[in-house]
């Protein structure tokens, strides 16, 4: 398969890096009542089936009762429309837009959604959850704690002392395991509900490669030596700021040892035991909307299994 077409990650725009750092193009974008607005509500944001709903500058009230406009971000520009992004004001519930929303329009969590919406509507719309949780974790200056403000259209913050903060990203390597007959090696996290298994993951350390944290991560994890660690592909992952960076790799051996407060278990699953075990009910897979659904969908050969609905007696 096509890692360019993983959720989050296959479609690209003028993002007008150059014009960000005129405030004017900012404040142009927000006086045209037909810019193009992205609602932010922490990982939500308003769609209509499987599209983005996007509102306009003009179906919004002028003042920050409804929506922070003090905290709007250009997006730059999509088929020869502007695009920005704004977070729902605090302290109003989301149902405050609602003046502004037309028949079937809601707000769903992007990591529902991401699956069957185009690969635009899905990169703008991780891309407008991305910056917004940026700006708001980022009120304040590391350095000397001073109130930051943002500049550059929302894409850089500054204090009064002049130190500046971009947005970063937590760089995580994801892997799928396989052996010598082929078999996948996915795991249960402590942290979660019975039955649900992933393939696994960690977060990149200060000096470390991607490969290295992969060879690092695995022997943590399930205790495993790995051969032939070859990269697939990345995700942004906007749940605040990672970026997946999907890989494959051989284990030398097929002795798996966990770590109770971590990987509790962890399972080596032929395709016909992986299709059993959704199928019983033993085991959950990612949703579709993550590479690590792509990475275990590339080894099957296809869609995941999913289990039927069991119909009442």
């Amino acid at each position: 398969m096509s890692f360019a077409s993983v959720p989050f990650s296959g479609f690209g725009w003028d993002r007008g890096g150059m014009d960000r750092r005129d405030q004017a193009w900012l404040e142009s974008a927000l006086g045209d009542p037909a810019t193009r607005v992205v609602v932010v509500d922490r990982s939500s944001v308003l769609v209509e089936g499987h599209e983005l709903a996007p509102l306009t500058v003009g179906d919004l009230p002028a003042d920050d009762a409804v929506v922070a406009w003090r905290d709007a971000v250009w997006l730059g520009r999509v088929g020869g429309e502007t695009w920005v992004t704004v977070p729902a004001s605090a302290g109003i519930e989301t149902a405050g837009v609602e003046a502004a929303l037309r028949d079937g329009v809601a707000w769903m969590d992007v990591r529902q959604v991401a699956a069957g919406m185009s690969a635009q509507d899905a990169a703008l719309a991780a891309t407008s959850v991305a910056i917004t949780a940026w700006n708001a974790a980022n009120v304040f200056c590391a350095r000397c704690g001073q109130r930051m403000r943002p500049i550059d259209a929302g894409w850089v913050r500054v204090c009064d002392e002049g130190h500046e903060e971009f947005p970063r990203l937590d760089p995580a390597v994801i892997v799928r395991i396989t052996d010598e007959e082929d078999r996948v090696l996915v795991g249960h996290n402590a942290a979660w509900e019975p039955g649900r298994y992933s393939i696994f993951a960690g977060f990149v350390e200060p000096g470390e490669s991607f490969e290295g944290a992969v060879r690092r991560e695995m022997r943590e994890e399930v205790g495993l030596e790995l051969t032939d660690i070859t990269y697939m592909g990345s995700q942004p992952w906007p749940f605040p700021r990672s970026l997946m960076v999907g890989f494959t790799a051989k284990a030398a051996t097929t002795a798996v040892v966990t770590q109770p407060d971590e990987i509790d278990e962890a399972r080596w699953l032929s395709r016909d035991e992986l299709s059993a075990a959704v199928a019983d009910g033993s085991v959950r897979l990612p949703g579709p909307s993550s590479i690590s659904y792509a990475l275990l969908a590339d080894w099957f050969g296809g869609a995941l299994p999913v289990r039927e609905a069991v119909g009442r007696a």
